[in-house]
């Protein structure tokens, strides 16, 4: 995964199109039971969105690991990854407003 990490570090479209690639393999090791494999893939993920300011993305992981967290028994860790994503929903809708 290293390997990965670093292609994606060095050119920001194949790391663009890296996040969604985390985030699919993230639901299917979820789906598998891997969770803590899964948590890692949405974490890199939550970064690279991060980093190339994909707010809308951004949110969806934040939402998909505070699903994550109430699978692996920490559902206290899940209210504050909900709170930002609605954060940043309401961010997005009123740029949209702006927009129109």
């Amino acid at each position: 995964m290293r390997i990965q990490t670093a292609l994606f570090q060095r050119d920001i479209p194949y790391r663009a199109s890296g996040r969604i690639s985390y985030g699919n393999q993230a639901l299917i090791l979820q789906d598998r039971g891997r969770l803590e494999e899964a948590m890692a893939l949405l974490d890199q993920k939550e970064e690279i969105c991060r980093d190339l300011n994909l707010r809308n993305h951004l949110r969806i992981g934040l939402l998909n690991q505070a699903d994550l967290f109430e699978a692996m028994g920490q559902p206290e860790k899940a209210p504050p990854l909900r709170a930002e994503a609605a954060a940043i929903e309401a961010e997005i809708m009123r740029g949209r407003s702006a927009n129109a």
